[in-house]
């Protein structure tokens, strides 16, 4: 399984951090938004990945996914949807 953004305006200087997070908010380990590669491209499907991990783990708990916007300019990062997929479209 993986997670995909459809997102707008993204660059180096505005770019999206995902991590995903328990229940009590605190990030899982691998997924914290230091871990994640920053999303710097626009475009529909953009995949997320994290330094040591492209997919996810099977959990046997639920997760939320958090955005984080960055960069000189993070205003300019839309995020117009945010999903997770068994199929890998990459």
């Amino acid at each position: 399984m993986r997670v995909y953004l459809n997102v707008g305006g993204a660059s180096e200087d505005s770019y999206i951090l995902i991590e995903l997070l328990d229940e009590k908010l605190k990030p899982l380990p691998g997924y914290s938004g230091d871990d994640c590669i920053r999303i710097t491209e626009s475009g529909l499907r953009q995949p997320v990945a994290w330094r040591s991990k492209k997919s996810l783990e099977k959990f046997n708990h639920s997760f939320r996914i958090k955005a984080t916007w960055g960069g000189k300019r993070p205003d300019d990062a839309y995020i117009y949807a945010a999903y997770v997929s068994a199929k890998d479209h990459a």
